[in-house]
């Protein structure tokens, strides 16, 4: 069976900052990222993802729900912080 894909683009450059991947959508784990997305990482100010595009800082929220992934970029994001 094919995994289905599912891309978010990042909300400063609109390039993509992470694919998830799924056999089915009902599958038990729900949706993973893929090998090829940037790791979740962890500061003072939460969870954060860097945009491989535009090296900003991606802030992101816990999420949940069963069957979704772990996370999803926060809205009302701030796009002035670059990261190296």
């Amino acid at each position: 069976m094919e995994p289905t894909l599912r891309l978010v683009r990042c909300p400063c450059c609109s390039k993509p900052l992470y694919t998830l991947a799924t056999l089915s959508p009902s599958a038990r784990d729900g949706w993973e990222l893929t090998k090829d997305s940037p790791p979740v990482k962890q500061d003072n100010d939460g969870p954060y993802m860097k945009c491989a595009q535009c090296s900003r800082r991606i802030a992101l929220v816990r999420q949940k729900a069963k069957g979704a992934f772990g996370f999803r970029v926060a809205t009302g994001q701030k796009c002035d912080r670059f990261l190296r």
